[in-house]
């Protein structure tokens, strides 16, 4: 019993602190350019919009959410 209780307790602090984390991203970094070839990340963009404007002049690239926002299911939009 004691075992389970210690667990629960690690489990929901894990959750907390994935949570904070995800808050600590700013608003105008939830978008990333990961560039063609170099593998490069920019996550300076606000919207997928911003990023997929960017990759159209000149950068070529794949646009996303910024992994640092998810859960590990790595969501992607690509062009």
């Amino acid at each position: 019993m004691r075992k389970a209780i210690v667990l629960s307790t690690l489990l929901f602090a894990g959750g907390v602190a994935a949570a904070q984390t995800q808050t600590q991203i700013p608003a105008s970094q939830h978008y990333c350019l990961m560039e063609s070839g170099t593998g490069a990340m920019d996550c300076g963009f606000a919207t997928l919009e911003q990023c997929r404007q960017t990759s159209n002049v000149g950068r070529e690239g794949t646009c996303m959410l910024n992994p640092a926002l998810t859960t590990g299911s790595g969501s992607k939009d690509e062009d």
